[in-house]
């Protein structure tokens, strides 16, 4: 009974290793940096893969435009929640640099698909005017079409 709770004891006190994903937190798409967190509380050994965090970078980054992502170096942990024994919740976080020039947006694509929405929202709005569509079809409806764009 003693070793039991001997082993009991030490597992408590090691912690306990949790899996941890990098998920985006922040960024700028104009300044080509993205943040990347997780959590993890008191007695957790946190286990993360730093390759997919770079992944996530790097895609958050290929969405605005950029080609690839590369990490800042290190990260950073802070306190995310006091209790009265100090701190017991942290937050960690990871800061990437996009690479590579951004695809320059083409004005004259953006001025047609605004017009497609304009077009496509109008045809759906008279729908609505005419009783033909309800208001809850009008809202999927239009939230499908804004999507699209």
């Amino acid at each position: 009974m003693r070793i039991i709770f001997v082993l009991l004891m030490a597992s408590y006190i090691a912690g306990c290793a949790v899996q941890k994903t990098w998920t985006p937190t922040g960024g700028s798409r104009s300044g080509g940096n993205v943040d990347l967190s997780y959590e993890y509380g008191l007695f957790q050994s946190p286990q993360v893969n730093n390759q997919q965090g770079v992944n996530a970078a790097k895609s958050k980054c290929i969405a605005w435009g950029y080609t690839d992502a590369e990490a800042f170096g290190g990260s950073m942990r802070k306190c995310s929640n006091y209790g009265p024994d100090g701190c017991n919740r942290w937050l960690v976080t990871a800061s990437y640099q996009c690479i590579g020039e951004p695809k320059a947006r083409e004005n004259s694509s953006n001025t047609v698909a605004k017009e497609s929405i304009y077009t496509e929202l109008s045809q759906l709005k008279e729908l609505l005017d005419k009783k033909i569509l309800s208001e809850e079809e009008y809202l999927i409806q239009k939230s499908k079409i804004l999507d699209k764009y």
